[in-house]
């Protein structure tokens, strides 16, 4: 199992409903090919995990530096696993308050004590800027 974490940084004209059409499509595709995650959108940047087989997480890549909607791809952790940390959610979307309290709040109940220490660190980083 591969778990990967990405930034990226939005175009400037992306939309609430392109975030909301991306998400559609990626649970329904994320289901077919038994990718898991977490995508939190705080208005300009993304942060995505995603956890899968080796070839279905690449493929995934692949399709993400090539998608127009965003750019500036940063892979800041990718390693093997025994067992998926979001097992039951195909993608969950997060979108990030305004105030960083807030944002603080939102990862507190949604991200779980058992990922791993560094992605929670990048996750909180992500989520504290703004």
């Amino acid at each position: 199992m591969r778990q990967l974490l990405y930034t990226s940084t939005a175009t400037p004209d992306i939309t609430e409903r392109d975030v909301r059409l991306i998400v559609g499509a990626s649970q329904y595709r994320n289901a077919i090919e038994e990718i898991t995650g977490i995508l939190l959108f705080d208005g300009q940047r993304f942060l995505q995990f995603v956890e899968g087989a080796g070839p279905a997480i690449t493929a995934l890549m692949h399709r993400l530096y090539g998608d127009p909607r965003h750019g500036d791809i940063v892979v800041r952790h990718d390693v093997m696993v025994e067992r998926r940390t979001f097992p039951i959610w195909s993608m969950r979307w997060v979108h990030l308050a305004d105030r960083v309290e807030a944002r603080r709040e939102t990862i507190g109940r949604t991200i779980p004590t058992t990922l791993d220490s560094k992605v929670q660190r990048e996750v909180h980083g992500f989520a504290s800027l703004g």
